[in-house]
């Protein structure tokens, strides 16, 4: 999907949960059944509200802001509806 141009890619979520592991304390509540996801885990919807939460946006902010930014846009317009 494009948003202005810009690519909203899985891979830019995944790339959260990357760092997020490496971290001694979380910023977001991303852990491995949010990004893979088998046929029972889809159906999670906390795991969808969890992934498209204002925290996954605001780390997305300040580590990626230019790359993901349609990425960005695309969460918090998910978060307010």
């Amino acid at each position: 999907m494009k948003n202005n141009g810009k690519h909203i890619l899985w891979e830019h979520v995944n790339d959260v949960y990357t760092r997020e592991k490496r971290r001694s304390l979380y910023v977001t509540d991303l852990h491995c059944s949010h990004i893979n996801l088998d046929n029972l885990s889809k159906m999670r919807v906390k795991l969808a509200v969890q992934t498209l939460s204002p925290k996954v946006a605001d780390e997305m902010k300040i580590s990626d802001h230019e790359r993901t930014s349609a990425t960005q846009e695309y969460i918090s317009a998910c978060d307010k509806f």
